[in-house]
């Protein structure tokens, strides 16, 4: 298989985070999938969004705040608007990742991160976590 300088990126990327815990405004889903990004492509999407809270609560009202100032409805419309959605069942490497957040105790009503191949990474309470894709999922390609 031949990969592109991305794809190592990439790579190290997910490696320097595998064993990292959960934290707020540091290592969170956002803060993973714009990181990700930005080792991809030298940029992030959600630069202002990121790393301006260290609770749940602080995440809630940053969300807030971002939607208010960037106009957008949703995390997701501004993700359309920052990123190249792909319509397809088997994301490429690299791809951002939304997923509905099916708890109830969520902060926000997605979380986020990336495919890393056959499996998706997320941020998990100790460690990532890698799920298969599914059909409530969107993705979007970071390289414009």
């Amino acid at each position: 298989m031949r990969f592109n300088g991305w794809d190592i990126s990439l790579a190290k990327f997910v490696g320097s985070v595998l064993e990292k815990p959960f934290a707020w405004g540091s290592h969170d889903c956002i803060t993973f999938a714009n990181n990700a990004a930005i080792a991809q492509t030298g940029k992030g999407f959600a630069d202002e969004f990121i790393g301006r809270h260290k609770t749940a609560r602080g995440a809630y009202l940053a969300y807030q705040r971002f939607l208010r100032k960037s106009g957008y409805n949703d995390l997701i419309e501004g993700f359309d608007d920052r990123l190249s959605r792909v319509k397809t069942s088997y994301p490429p490497r690299g791809c951002i990742i939304a997923s509905p957040s099916g708890k109830e105790d969520d902060v926000l009503p997605w979380v986020f991160g990336v495919s890393v191949g056959r499996d998706l990474a997320f941020v998990g309470k100790n460690k990532l976590v890698y799920y298969p894709q599914s059909s409530s999922m969107i993705y979007w390609w970071p390289h414009g």
